[in-house]
């Protein structure tokens, strides 16, 4: 039995609809939060610190003349990018 698209969509508005009653009472009783102020600061730094790691790694592969026409020396880029995470 094949059926067009036109005889799929009839099928399905013929279907008769029903409601889980659990599911209802689930979202009425369970509060959707967010994450905790603690949880959100250390994802926050975390965040942070991977943002400086990339933008430290692309500093680090750019070539003297490019660091050069933003106002950096190579010197500058290795010495922070030899530091210890928690030292930035």
């Amino acid at each position: 039995m094949s059926l067009d698209n036109d005889g799929l969509a009839a099928k399905v508005m013929e279907a008769p609809m029903t409601t889980n009653s659990n599911a209802a009472l689930l979202t009425d009783t369970v509060p959707v939060r967010g994450p905790t102020p603690g949880v959100q600061a250390v994802l926050s730094g975390l965040w942070r610190w991977y943002r400086r790691q990339r933008d430290l790694r692309h500093l680090n592969e750019l070539d003297d003349y490019l660091l050069r026409d933003i106002g950096l020396k190579r010197s500058q880029v290795e010495a922070e990018f030899t530091k210890p995470a928690w030292r930035r």
